[in-house]
């Protein structure tokens, strides 16, 4: 054990799915963190025979054991989308940087201690509030198709590509993710967008608001 009597970093996940269905999962660590990473397919807490046979760096079937399963080490990529989750606990896994979690059923999402995050993919869920503020390494933000009322990206300002179309949002502040590159933001309820600042904009969508005016002269 690696860690020493340290509780090891972990991720935890439910599904709807049956025991003995399967989920997908990609999973990526450092090389001298693999063989710490393991998957806990029936969530006992103990490191079954097979447990540890994980594959690295492409999408691989696992069975469940229990509709319960934590993966533990120091993963730094994971992608677990489609697999019908419910939940989503990534709090305990600082190490992450890339997580894409869409097409599921989640209604939260907490990466407020995950400060290493580049990017993420969450829509397609059912979320209705997404903190960012401590996330300021995040470069790509997938959200859209959920439930946002609101968005709080003035930490974000390394922020380069923002898709956040199909929510709730009344309002977006863009004016400190100077960085950004590409806006999709359509079907919402924005009556503005200051995009003044936004002077390395390629790509905007902004399309089925409430906006009467948009100044892209800095575009």
């Amino acid at each position: 054990n690696a860690y020493e009597g340290i509780e090891p970093p972990k991720m935890t996940l439910t599904t709807t799915r049956n025991v003995d269905e399967t989920i997908r999962l990609h999973i990526e660590a450092a090389e001298a963190d693999k063989a710490d990473v393991w998957i806990d397919l029936n969530n006992d807490g103990v490191k079954d025979s097979g447990e540890d046979n994980v594959t690295f760096g492409v999408l691989a079937y696992y069975t469940l054991g229990a509709q319960t399963v934590t993966i533990y080490g120091k993963v730094t990529m994971l992608v677990c989308y489609n697999n019908s989750l419910t939940t989503l606990d990534v709090s305990n896994n600082a190490a992450l940087q890339v997580l894409d979690c869409s097409h599921n059923s989640l209604t939260t999402l907490d990466v407020t201690t995950n400060t290493a995050l580049q990017q993420l993919y969450c829509y397609i869920n059912s979320l209705t509030e997404l903190d960012l503020t401590k996330n300021t390494a995040l470069l790509n933000l997938s959200c859209n198709g959920n439930s946002l009322t609101e968005l709080d990206l003035t930490k974000n300002t390394a922020l380069q590509r923002l898709y956040c179309e199909v929510n709730l949002l009344t309002e977006l502040d863009v004016t400190k993710n100077t960085a950004l590159q590409g806006l999709r933001c359509s079907k919402n309820s924005l009556t503005e967008l200051d995009l003044t600042k936004n002077t390395a904009l390629q790509i905007i969508d902004c399309g089925h608001n409430f906006l009467t005016a948009l100044d892209v002269t800095n575009n």
